[in-house]
């Protein structure tokens, strides 16, 4: 288990591509830019992130506890992290304008909607997809090469 996902941390960060420099937002951008993520992300609760299988034994129900309060604690302690590292890339690729439109809509009830709804969609949307991109990165454990 660790192998794999070693190996998929190394193929994520083999697809990611360096991007030229970009000079630095005017803070007034930022300060929009934050605002934008804020709303955007307003609902997300790292409980929805970790969800596993009941428990089959109280060891077990145990190192569940353990882990996902390792993960809220490294959830809260990056949260600040990705909130300037967001607001910089909604920075360097919406103007003002566009940011100003994203915060109407983010606000609006639809945009509302859509903020909260997301977190539980992409749970369910990783639910459906990831044991196909699991199983297409890894052969069976019985193959032998």
């Amino acid at each position: 288990m660790k192998a794999r996902v070693a190996f998929g941390l190394v193929a994520l960060l083999l697809s990611c591509t360096v991007a030229p420099a970009q000079p630095a937002p005017a803070p007034a951008k930022i300060v929009l830019a934050r605002e934008v993520y804020n709303l955007i992300h307003a609902n997300v609760d790292p409980s929805r992130f970790y969800n596993p299988p009941a428990a089959q034994d109280a060891q077990a129900a145990a190192r569940q506890v353990q882990a996902r309060e390792r993960m809220k604690a490294m959830f809260e302690k990056t949260q600040p992290l990705m909130r300037e590292a967001y607001a910089k890339a909604y920075a360097a690729r919406f103007s003002m304008d566009e940011l100003n439109a994203l915060k109407r809509f983010y606000q609006s009830p639809i945009g509302t909607k859509l903020a909260t709804l997301q977190p539980e969609m992409a749970v369910e949307v990783n639910k459906a997809v990831m044991p196909q991109i699991i199983g297409a990165m890894m052969p069976p454990p019985n193959v032998r090469k």
